[in-house]
């Protein structure tokens, strides 16, 4: 296939030249020229010359060497037998929209990305009508052997010649720098057949500029630091399609190392998993409320290393005023900042609002941003000042404008005195037990979890204190639990992880065993002989189980009630529940994300009905279930009303949005149940506290257990026979 480039002076149109086989370049004038009947990839590089664009004196030539000349290019083409269209774009395009007048220079930036913008919607027009396959490239920082141009050259040519470089913000933005030979691979490898779309084309790793600046200083580097700031994007770092990632990238330290022929050690490299957005991105919390709990919870978040962007308050006296240096900005102003930035974060800071009035400032506010979140009322916030840990996402009842039950955790004066082990700690339901067990003042809560980065996470939620341990491990660890129940001298566990996602659970049916079945057995295995409460969370999909969740959890409920049977120590209450509303990877979440991206939604099946619950008024049972005395040994339920019709929750949700979305109804998932039950027998017996009952379930020996455990880990590497197993062993309960 005959490969035409445009762009005879572009750096990369030359390097491509001499790499890409049956190739000719030519300036666009010549292309217009040009006549073939062979058909052919059409390679644009012209544009404007960078190298100019901080400098441009006349808008006319501008634009005469962006817009215009890339039209009679699309003009000339449509005459052609075209195959495809690869166009080089910019990475300068993210973070580039932001109308507010009062930006200041930023070096012609935004102008350059939005004439990109406009040339990437040209193409996308031209290819579409004519039916020609098309690549759109989004080209990071690329730099190569003679080219004199990008940051690295200018960079190189400083230290060379020993002449100072301007330095912009400090040098505190992360860039991804990729070698035109890597650019060159992955253009001819876009060139072939199966490719079709918009690819950013980097390492996929960024660079911290100060840190090659740093390096390069203590070579005797001369440095200028320019003072004004300038609008530049923070985070500048590919996304790679999955194949890309597979190559070896020139590494920028070797470059250096062989141009400056002087030693230069190994970079610090910066990833990111944030995707790269057009819309610029309002940095930091915007709060909504500028009185005393605003500017407390204000202070708290810049003291866990938090930023703030601006307060928000409809009270007139206090608009164009500042607090901690931040403006004080009215609800039409920050819509008027929506329409042109992205806002990851408002956060409602008015303790004082009722649950109506909160309800209708959600609604308004999830138009503008994604992410409401809020303070507690003042009856539940954690002390008289505000704190970082008051903040909360939004919960059913903001949502679905259903009444919870208001009550205050009930306790023992043992939980105070109590050495709290939470497994799944990191996790929603677990994060939430600790915020609330924390409130209780217990002696210890060890939070233990199996994800670095969710424990990571969890860290920023927290103030430093002697209270609270985080721990890396595996529940599976038998005696890594043991040790940490012998050193931490636990005597109370809320034991909450699993792998819950039905989806995923049908096709990794071992993993689903290993760490449902076999990490609880593990786990109380690790407290035998011990005074030890265990409260074992488990779900409504145990009951009469369709699913591997259902059954790994089913099978884990009758290991517990079983132990307590063969030994006295050891105290396990299970407690019974359905869905948490909006927690980590639930369907709801899933939802609002399509509903923001304008997407269509699909539900298995408008029928379907589910038990909800929010995850605060869940861990506040689950805790008061703690203190319960289990002389029957059932499980305990919680009482989450009557169930809901997932597509009412759609719609609601469709309405709040204000957005014309499309329902499509796409069929039950393997495992997947119209309705779920709490019960075997929807039997229900009252305990001491009106919203925690009991249910019966079928009985099974110690010895029918234990011995299908056995049976489990006999066959675990025969996936194929794990499910059969677990349903015969269940068939009582499934035929019910």
């Amino acid at each position: 296939m005959l490969n035409i480039i445009i762009g005879r002076r572009s750096y990369l149109s030359i390097s491509l030249k001499k790499k890409l086989k049956d190739s000719l370049i030519f300036s666009y004038e010549d292309y217009l020229k040009f006549k073939t009947n062979k058909k052919y990839n059409l390679i644009i590089n012209s544009f404007y010359p960078s190298s100019k664009i901080s400098s441009i004196k006349e808008y006319e030539l501008f634009y005469q060497s962006s817009i215009l000349s890339l039209s009679k290019i699309l003009d000339k083409a449509k005459k052609e037998k075209i195959n495809k269209i690869l166009y080089t774009s910019s990475s300068a395009i993210y973070g580039s929209i932001n109308f507010q007048l009062s930006v200041k220079n930023d070096l012609n930036r935004n102008l350059y990305a939005s004439t990109k913008l406009a040339c990437e919607s040209m193409v996308s027009n031209f290819c579409s009508k004519n039916k020609a396959a098309l690549i759109i490239t989004r080209l990071f920082n690329m730099y190569g052997y003679n080219e004199n141009f990008s940051f690295i050259s200018r960079l190189v040519q400083s230290f060379l010649k020993k002449k100072e470089i301007t330095l912009f913000n400090n040098g505190e933005s992360i860039r991804d720098f990729i070698h035109i030979n890597d650019v060159c691979k992955i253009y001819i490898k876009l060139l072939q057949k199966q490719y079709n779309g918009v690819y950013e084309i980097g390492t996929g790793n960024g660079v911290k500029i100060i840190d090659l600046i740093k390096i390069l200083q203590k070579k005797n580097l001369k440095v200028k630091f320019i003072k004004n700031k300038i609008s530049e994007i923070d985070n500048s770092i590919a996304k790679l399609e999955p194949n890309f990632k597979k190559y070896k990238f020139i590494k920028l330290e070797d470059y250096l190392k062989k141009t400056l022929n002087t030693s230069f050690k190994k970079l610090n490299k910066k990833t990111s998993n944030e995707k790269n957005i057009i819309l610029k991105t309002v940095k930091g919390y915007a709060i909504y409320g500028a009185g005393i709990a605003g500017i407390q919870i204000a202070k708290s978040i810049i003291d866990n290393k938090g930023e703030i962007a601006f307060f928000v308050d409809d009270n007139k006296n206090k608009l164009k005023k500042k607090i901690l240096g931040k403006n004080i900005i009215s609800y039409n102003q920050l819509k008027n900042i929506s329409q042109t930035c992205y806002i990851p974060n408002i956060l409602i800071a008015i303790p004082s609002l009722n649950d109506k009035n909160k309800i209708n400032l959600i609604k308004k506010l999830s138009l503008l941003s994604k992410n409401i979140l809020f303070l507690p009322q003042k009856n539940e916030l954690r002390k008289k000042s505000v704190n970082f840990l008051d903040i909360r996402n939004i919960k059913i009842d903001d949502f679905l404008e259903r009444k919870q039950e208001s009550f205050k955790i009930k306790f023992n004066q043992d939980l105070q005195n109590s050495s709290i082990l939470i497994t799944g700690g990191a996790g929603s339901i677990g994060s939430e037990l600790c915020r609330q067990l924390f409130k209780l003042k217990p002696k210890k809560i060890i939070i233990l979890d199996n994800s670095e980065l969710a424990l990571y996470k969890m860290t920023k939620s927290f103030e430093e204190n002697k209270t609270i341990r985080f721990c890396l491990g595996s529940i599976n660890e038998t005696s890594f639990i043991q040790n940490i129940i012998e050193k931490e001298n636990i005597n109370l566990i809320f034991h909450t992880a699993a792998y819950k996602h039905v989806n995923i659970l049908e096709k990794n049916i071992q993993k689903g065993i290993e760490n449902n079945i076999f990490g609880t057995v593990s786990l109380i295995e690790a407290c035998t002989d011990r005074n030890i409460n265990i409260v074992f969370i488990s779900t409504d999909k145990a009951v009469k189980a369709q699913s591997i969740l259902g059954f790994t959890k089913r099978i884990a409920e009758i290991y517990c009630q079983n132990f307590n049977h063969v030994q006295s120590k050891v105290k396990i209450n299970v407690v019974r529940f359905g869905n948490v509303f909006a927690s980590q990877g639930s369907a709801v979440l899933n939802f609002i994300d399509q509903i923001n991206s304008g997407k269509e939604i699909s539900i298995t099946n408008k029928n379907v009905k589910r038990f909800f619950m929010s995850i605060e008024e869940a861990c506040k049972l689950v805790i008061q279930a703690s203190q319960l005395i289990n002389k029957i040994n059932k499980p305990f339920i919680l009482k989450m009303g009557n169930p809901i019709k997932i597509l009412e929750i759609i719609k609601k949700l469709i309405y709040i949005s204000k957005k014309k979305i499309n329902i499509k109804e796409v069929g039950l998932k393997k495992g997947e149940k119209l309705i779920e039950d709490l019960s075997f027998n929807n039997k229900f017996f009252p305990t001491t506290i009106p919203s925690i009952q009991q249910t019966t379930d079928p009985k099974y020996t110690h010895k029918e257990i234990t011995q299908l455990i056995d049976l489990l880990k006999t066959n675990i590497i025969q996936e194929h026979k794990l499910t059969k197993i677990m349903k015969n062993f269940l068939k009582k309960e499934i035929k019910n």
